[in-house]
C-alpha cells in the first residue's frame, strides 16, 4: 500500500511556519526509503506558501480549499478540531493506503519507516498515552462529565476507563477508515454538552480503542503543543532567512530544537518554587528570545 503523510495548514502564518519547519526537518533527516515511499499531502488555503518545496520533496501534493470549506468542516457545533476529522475522511475518499496524520506543531526525530511498517501491518498509532480518564487528575472534568452522562450513544459501561491519547499524531490504514464516521458522530454529540478542546482527542481515543490497542508514536515524532512561544522563534528565523536558498535553510534547521527548548523550559518552571506565577517567571527568567539562532 502507498504511504501518506497528511497535514492541515491553513489560515494563519504561524501554522504555515510550523508545517514548513516539519518539512525542513523531514528533508534534512529522511532516509532514501522515506524520500521514495512517503507521499506528503497538505490541505491548505494557500499552496503558494509551499511552492519552493516541490523541487525538494517531489512526492508532495496540495489539496487547496477555500477558507469557507474549512469553516464548513467546523460543523454546526463550530469546533475547530472537528476539521481534522473531516480532512482525514476527505483524504480517504481520494486515497487508499497507510496514513500518518500529523499536527503542524510536530517534527520527526527519527526515521518514520517503522511507523509505516506497523500501519501496513494493521497497527493503530497516536502520539502519546496521557493516562486513563478514571485515575488521571488532569481528566477529572472528563470523569465528572462521563459520570453525569452514562447513557450517551456509543458509550460502554467502562467508558471512564478509556485511555486518553494525544491526537497530534494519528496513524492507521484504510482498513480502519470506517471508524471515522463514529469519531465524527461522537464529537458532534459530546461537544455541545462539554465544550472542551479535548473532545476530538477523546473521540479518537475512545473509538480507536474499540478496534484494537493503540501504539505510541512519540519516539518517532516530537509534538511541541505546549511550546507556543516557538512560533515567535520561527517567525524571526524565517524573516531573517527569507532570501536564503531552501537547501541551505534545510541544512541550518538542525540548530533549532523544540525538543531541547521544551525540556529546558519546563525544567526551569518545575524547579521554581514560584511555579504558579508562570507568566511573571517567563517574562523575567525564561524567554524564547534566548534561543533565537544567531
Amino acid at each position: 500500500m502507498k504511504n501518506y503523510l497528511l497535514f492541515q495548514a491553513y489560515g494563519f502564518r504561524e501554522i504555515f511556519d510550523e508545517c514548513r519547519f516539519f518539512l525542513m526537518r523531514f528533508a534534512a533527516t529522511a532516509t532514501s526509503w522515506e524520500k521514495e515511499n512517503i507521499n506528503i499531502v497538505i490541505y491548505t488555503n494557500n499552496n503558494s506558501v509551499f511552492d519552493e518545496w516541490v523541487s525538494v520533496l517531489p512526492n508532495i501534493l496540495f489539496v487547496q480549499m477555500p477558507m469557507e470549506q474549512f469553516a464548513c468542516w467546523r460543523g454546526n457545533i463550530d469546533f475547530v478540531h472537528r476539521v481534522k476529522i473531516e480532512i482525514i475522511r476527505h483524504f480517504f475518499s481520494l486515497h487508499s493506503g497507510n496514513l500518518l496524520y500529523c499536527d503542524t506543531d510536530t517534527y520527526p526525530i527519527q526515521s518514520l519507516q517503522p511507523l509505516y511498517e506497523g500501519i501496513n501491518d494493521g497497527k493503530i498509532y497516536m502520539h502519546t498515552c496521557e493516562g486513563k480518564i478514571s485515575n488521571t487528575p488532569q481528566f477529572k472534568k472528563w470523569l465528572n462529565f462521563l459520570s453525569r452522562n452514562p447513557h450517551l450513544p456509543f458509550f460502554k459501561k467502562e467508558v471512564a476507563d478509556t485511555t486518553m491519547w494525544n491526537a497530534g499524531v494519528i496513524g492507521f490504514n484504510n482498513d480502519h477508515k470506517d471508524v471515522l464516521s463514529a469519531i465524527l458522530k461522537l464529537t458532534d454529540t459530546v461537544y455541545p454538552l462539554f465544550k472542551k478542546h479535548t473532545v476530538e482527542q477523546f473521540a479518537f481515543s475512545y473509538s480507536l480503542q474499540q478496534l484494537k490497542v493503540i501504539n505510541a508514536a512519540d519516539m518517532y515524532i516530537y509534538h511541541y503543543w505546549n511550546l507556543k512561544e516557538f512560533r515567535i522563534l520561527l517567525n524571526s528565523w524565517f524573516s531573517k532567512n527569507k532570501e536564503t536558498d531552501i537547501k541551505n535553510l534545510i541544512t541550518t534547521s538542525r540548530i533549532i530544537s523544540p525538543q531541547q527548548i521544551s525540556t529546558e523550559k519546563f525544567s526551569f518552571l518545575n524547579k521554581s518554587k514560584f511555579f504558579q506565577f508562570y507568566k511573571k517567571l517567563k517574562q523575567q527568567n525564561w524567554n524564547i528570545e534566548n534561543y533565537m539562532p544567531k
